[in-house]
Formats: structure tokens, C-alpha cells, sequence
């Protein structure tokens, strides 16, 4: 992964508010209404598939057996480093840290507790949600050909 441009993993970090309010607007029926708010940074997510089969060795990269070989390529020389089965490697992907997020949206849910006498009790519930994601940065520090 460091070959291709991947970094050591940072923790994802993530910062919220969250406000809601209760409505009784009689003992059996109620209504809340709650706001959220969530910014998530350094966000964990896979590459896309990164084909090595025919990528250079990295200049800088002592791979002496790779380069010697007329199709010295990425894979041999990771093979050569120690990667095991590297070198039947067509394609690889691995994690990054890529992009940063804010999720906001509301929810609505009224209650009704309903009586029938001897035919029993029950419950209607309705809701509604709305959640918009927005991609705050998208990382382009790794190479997604």
C-alpha cells in the first residue's frame, strides 16, 4: 500500500449535536421532533481496485532481482521484499483514510395510544426522516487508475 501511495491508518474522528424537543398534546398523544448534526473526518474507506501486473518498480526501491527480470514489475518486487504470493498479483486495494463527511437531518414520530375497551389496546405510530450526507473533502492522495 506505501508503494502506492497509502499512509498508516488514523482513527476515524467524528463530532455531533443532537437536539429534540417532546410534544404532549394530550396523554395519549405525543409528537418529537430531534435534529442531528454529524461531521466525521478521516473517514476509513477501500480503494478501487489498483492494478500492479504491470506497474515499474519504484524508483528508490532496491528490488535488483524485479528489475533484472524482463517483466520486472510492482508484484516481483514486492515478492522480493517479503510479500508472500505477491508476484501472482494482478490487482490490489487496501483502506485510506479518504474523505470527511457531515451527515444532518430531522426525525418526526407522533404517537397515539389508543384504548378499544375489551377489544384491547394499541398503538399508532407515524414517522418521517430526512438525512442528507454531503462529502466534505475526498482525498486524492492515492491513485485509483
Amino acid at each position: 500500500a506505501q508503494f502506492l501511495g497509502g499512509q498508516t491508518l488514523k482513527p476515524e474522528e467524528s463530532t455531533n449535536f443532537s437536539a429534540g424537543v417532546v410534544w404532549d398534546i394530550t396523554p395519549d398523544i405525543n409528537i418529537t421532533v430531534d435534529y442531528f448534526n454529524i461531521e466525521l473526518e478521516n473517514r476509513i474507506a477501500q480503494t478501487g481496485t489498483i492494478e500492479i501486473g504491470g506497474e515499474p518498480v519504484p524508483a528508490g526501491v532496491s528490488c535488483p532481482n524485479a528489475r533484472a527480470n524482463p517483466v520486472g514489475n510492482l508484484a516481483l518486487c514486492l515478492q522480493e521484499l517479503g510479500v508472500p504470493g505477491a508476484a501472482d498479483l494482478n490487482s490490489v486495494s487496501f483502506y485510506t483514510n479518504d474523505f470527511a463527511t457531515t451527515t444532518t437531518g430531522f426525525d418526526i414520530v407522533g404517537t397515539w395510544n389508543l384504548d378499544w375497551g375489551n377489544a384491547g389496546s394499541g398503538t399508532l405510530i407515524g414517522s418521517w426522516n430526512w438525512t442528507e450526507t454531503e462529502v466534505d473533502n475526498a482525498g486524492s492522495e492515492v491513485n485509483r487508475n
